[in-house]
């Protein structure tokens, strides 16, 4: 799981901002694929104000197939957050991202994937 760094400071504006960067993938993970592809979704989370507003916090996980150009073909919540907002938010994060970093050579043409898209505000 990546760790999404510093929580972002809460705020009455923007409607929705963008999410700290994570500083690494995990502890000890050396770089790859996968890990390239959660800190490129990384970039694109935001949190929606509404959630932000009624301090909802909570992680969603997508599931998502994508092709080896980086374009997502389908994408569900695989396990809700507990919230509808933030869960929409996971799902437009995975839409503002593409392309996703491109499958490798020696995959699949076609990969699914399970990710987690946390957000915490700062107690």
């Amino acid at each position: 799981m990546v760790d999404p760094g510093p929580p972002v400071p809460e705020t009455t504006a923007p409607k929705s901002i963008a999410a700290p960067a994570a500083s690494r993938a995990s502890n000890d993970a050396q770089p790859n694929w996968e890990g390239q592809i959660l800190a490129h979704l990384e970039r694109f989370r935001r949190y929606p104000a509404r959630a932000r507003a009624a301090r909802q916090e909570g992680t969603a996980f997508l599931r998502f197939t994508m092709n080896r150009e980086g374009q997502v073909l389908s994408a569900t919540i695989f396990k809700k957050s507990g919230s509808f907002d933030l869960d929409r938010a996971a799902l437009d994060t995975l839409q503002r991202a593409q392309p996703l970093p491109p499958i490798p050579a020696g995959r699949p043409d076609v990969v699914e994937l399970t990710i987690p898209v946390e957000f915490y505000l700062r107690r």
